[in-house]
């Protein structure tokens, strides 16, 4: 009966993950056009990522916002 019980809340977890992993792969960033496979990485990460570029800077500019370098 226990065993029954640990594969039923392993079978819950694995799906949890799964669901939560599909999830963030929904989401896509700008740098999933970047060349760099660094920067590709992170292009499904819930961040509106800019790469380094006279656009990032002219937006953080006109937004008056920091930048933040990785």
């Amino acid at each position: 009966m226990i065993s029954h019980w640990r594969s039923r809340n392993f079978s819950l977890i694995r799906l949890i993950v799964n669901m939560a992993q599909q999830e963030q792969q929904r989401f896509v960033n700008r740098l999933a056009n970047e060349k760099s496979s660094y920067l590709q990485q992170h292009a499904h990460n819930p961040v509106n990522w800019y790469a380094w570029s006279q656009e990032a800077f002219e937006k953080a500019r006109q937004e008056n916002k920091p930048i933040f370098l990785s």
